[in-house]
């Protein structure tokens, strides 16, 4: 049997239907332990990470259902010393 247009249900990955919100995240080497810990629990996927001498830049991308509270969550993980950027 040949197939000849796969499904779309035969695709290994997960679809997005949510629109994604890009942040860039600064913050300290000291605060990235517990940042990337918890980044899963808002469904970020990360695009990109530069150290820049212990001072980290984070780019990533947001589901944005999950964005509520976000910035609040980060504002609270690194004790206000972390700067975030909504990219629009």
């Amino acid at each position: 049997m040949r197939i000849s247009n796969l499904s779309l249900d035969l695709c290994l990955y997960p679809q997005r239907h949510d629109t994604l919100v890009h942040y860039s995240l600064y913050t300290s080497e000291a605060y990235l332990g517990d940042i990337m810990a918890n980044l899963t629990s808002f469904g970020a996927f990360i695009d990109d990470l530069e150290n820049y001498d212990g001072a980290i830049r984070l780019n990533l991308s947001v589901p944005e259902t999950n964005t509520g509270g976000f910035e609040t969550w980060f504002n609270h993980a690194t004790d206000g010393v972390g700067r975030i950027y909504r990219d629009v």
